[in-house]
């Protein structure tokens, strides 16, 4: 989901930025604020993340190519990784990349890691699925889940150190460049509010097509590239 949310944009944010030259510091995300309490989770008896899947991502921050998203789906472990693109790198190279050991019986994370290199800082961050899924498998939940009647919910998501509420609408049926879709829409309840669209294929797998995070300060696609 997926690339994407608070890693996306802090990665598009890093190789985007002004030409300031060496001093320059990626804008610091808005603070979550306390998030209302929706009235269930989502749940699922699978995670829809079919083993031998590769998918990758083009990110446009504003319009503009910064890099790409590059996911493999495996058995037991879902891993993903962001580049920017060498004209974003000239501004602020970042890479992003995080491994999710899956537990598929009980649809959830087992163990995670993470790690974000922005420049010359690196930030490292491990989980366990006591505390919230990882995108991996809060995308691998909403593939299982989304269905025109699918009712609204939340997930608790752990993403940069960060355990965050993500509020999901019930999908709508939307045509996407010729192609019809699950659309689902979500929000973060961040001080400066953060909507995450992302458009699901109505195909048996529901593969993750595009994504679209917007708020007062950002525009970030990644669009599925064909293969």
């Amino acid at each position: 989901m997926a690339a994407m949310m608070r890693t996306l944009l802090l990665a598009c944010v890093a190789s985007c930025g002004s030409a300031s030259g060496p001093a320059f510091k990626p804008a610091t995300l808005p603070d979550l604020v306390a998030a209302k309490p929706a009235e269930h989770p989502i749940v699922s008896h699978e995670l829809l993340l079919v083993p031998g899947e590769h998918m990758i991502y083009e990110v446009h921050l504003h319009g503009i190519t910064v890099g790409k998203i590059d996911l493999e789906v495996g058995e037991t472990e879902v891993t993903s990784h962001f580049q920017t693109d060498s004209l974003a790198a000239a501004f602020a190279n970042a890479h992003h990349d995080l491994s999710t050991v899956l537990d598929r019986a009980s649809a959830t994370t087992t163990i995670a890691s993470e790690s974000l290199v922005i420049g010359d800082e690196t930030k490292h961050f491990d989980y366990d699925g006591k505390n919230g899924q990882t995108v991996h498998t809060a995308l691998g939940l909403l593939r299982s889940w989304v269905a025109t009647d699918a009712a609204p919910g939340f997930i608790i998501v752990q993403e940069l150190g960060h355990q965050y509420r993500l509020a999901v609408k019930r999908p709508t049926v939307e045509d996407l460049q010729g192609t019809k879709t699950l659309r689902v829409d979500t929000s973060v309840n961040t001080k400066s509010p953060t909507t995450i669209q992302i458009w699901f294929a109505t195909t048996p797998d529901h593969k993750p097509l595009k994504f679209e995070i917007v708020n007062d300060d950002f525009h970030v696609t990644a669009n599925l590239i064909p293969t």
